[in-house]
This record gives C-alpha cells, sequence and structure tokens, in this order.
C-alpha cells in the first residue's frame, strides 16, 4: 500500500480498477482485431504433430 491509498476512499480505488480493467481488456480486444485483419493469410493450424495445416479464407471484398 501506498500513502495515497490511505487517503483515497476505499471504493473510489475499486472503482478504479474496474474501469481500468475494462479499458484494458476492451483495447486487447480491439487489438487482437487488428492483428488478425493485418495477417489474414498467415493464419495456419497445426496439427497435434506439429504439421502445418492451411486455412482456406474467404475475403471479405
Amino acid at each position: 500500500m501506498t500513502p495515497q491509498d490511505d487517503l483515497e476512499p476505499e471504493n473510489s480505488s475499486h472503482s478504479k480498477r474496474e474501469k481500468l480493467s475494462s479499458s484494458y481488456k476492451t483495447g486487447r480486444q480491439l487489438q487482437e482485431l487488428t492483428e488478425i485483419e493485418l495477417s489474414r493469410s498467415k493464419i495456419i493450424v497445426l496439427s497435434l504433430d506439429g504439421k502445418p495445416q492451411r486455412i482456406p479464407l474467404v475475403t471479405n471484398h
């Protein structure tokens, strides 16, 4: 704990954590969507024995 934590009410600190957590999760989801769009043609699936298997992708254009 920091001295500043002692000055802030508990529920204020809790709401800040929830807001930060929510923002992080939203940002992470948007980043994942962007990464998928940027590298869509490079997506492959590995079989259980480690051999790559290509996935046929349908373009949206």
